[in-house]
């Protein structure tokens, strides 16, 4: 990833794949001042989202706060508990 701002430009958004780990991850997160991480509720959606969870966690920006981290959950169906298995993960 090579970003360079361009005059005038506030906010940048990327969306990188679920699968990034590593160098890359470690990457993204150089560049990122935020990160939104979508998570399903379903248990392999947040066994894979805990994965990299712990990895985003682990890199120096993001347990320093320099890079804030957050969790949103999707494809949330009212009538499910899907919600609270979420909310309690």
């Amino acid at each position: 990833v090579g970003i360079r701002s361009e005059g005038g430009v506030q906010m940048v958004v990327l969306d990188t794949p679920g699968g990034l780990r590593g160098f890359d991850l470690a990457r993204v997160v150089m560049y990122a001042d935020a990160i939104l991480m979508p998570v399903g509720a379903s248990a392999f959606d947040r066994e894979s989202a805990a994965d990299c969870l712990a990895e985003l966690q682990a890199l120096p920006r993001v347990a320093t706060g320099r890079c804030k981290l957050a969790v949103v959950g999707m494809r949330i169906d009212g009538r499910t508990r899907g919600a609270q298995t979420l909310a309690a993960w």
